[in-house]
């Protein structure tokens, strides 16, 4: 009850006082210009073997060799050992700095849009599909807003791409942060597909930390079986 009670006040808080931001306290937005512009980006490579690759695609040696993955690629704007990025993502998650979402979102949609543009004329001429990994009903009533969608909020300003929010989560789990990383491996991760066929739309599944990939991997599983032809993800940051 006493958690409860706090989360709600820490939430509360962040309506009823002006914004200052979280890194160096000045009052503005919850995450200055300057502080934003600190957070280190992520170098762009092969998930497998790290070889440099545009919007971290898999190289085409390690694509022949990842039968049993469903994502075909993983950008992360930052690495989760950042800590101004680290202390954005737990004050959007968990605090319900909202605001974070949409302008750590523009953050990394000023990145894949301008990458996307490089790629060949046939994936440009359709625009990819933003899908945010969902929330369980029950744990969205529990933090009224999901992150992941905020996110997805953010890139579509700056790109114009269009949101699909028909991927579902059967199953409601503990959160993965305070869960080990065997428990991670081992937690059943289950999602569903409600919308229309994907068939050769490419789709960039949004979350904000890539840590084991093993909800990722599901939920890319579900889209892949709903006919999407190439599904990137894309992080604010990856927990290595």
């Amino acid at each position: 009850m006493i958690k409860k009670i706090t989360k709600f006040l820490k939430a509360a808080e962040n309506f009823i006082l002006p914004e200052n931001c979280l890194s160096c306290r000045r009052p503005g937005p919850a995450l200055c210009p300057a502080c934003r512009a600190k957070i280190k980006p992520a170098p762009e490579g092969c998930p497998a073997c790290g070889r440099k690759q545009i919007l971290g695609f898999f190289c085409p040696a390690c694509a022949s060799s990842s039968s049993e993955l469903f994502f075909d690629g993983l950008i992360a704007y930052s690495d989760y050992q950042d800590k101004i990025m680290a202390g954005a993502i737990k004050a959007l998650k968990y605090q319900g700095v909202q605001s974070l979402g949409l302008s750590l979102g523009k953050m990394l949609g000023r990145r894949l849009n301008s990458r996307w543009l490089k790629i060949s004329e046939e994936n440009r001429q359709l625009p990819p599909l933003l899908i945010p990994i969902p929330l369980h009903p029950r744990r969205y009533r529990q933090r009224g807003f999901n992150q992941s969608l905020l996110i997805a909020r953010g890139i579509a300003v700056i790109s114009g791409w269009p949101i699909n929010q028909d991927l579902k989560r059967k199953i409601q789990q503990k959160p993965s942060a305070r869960l080990s990383y065997q428990q991670r491996q081992k937690q059943q991760k289950i999602f569903y597909y409600q919308g229309g066929s994907l068939d050769n739309r490419n789709v960039i599944l949004i979350d904000d930390v890539f840590t084991t990939g093993a909800t990722i991997q599901v939920a890319a599983q579900a889209l892949k079986k709903a006919g999407a032809k190439n599904i990137l993800v894309a992080v604010l940051a990856q927990s290595r």
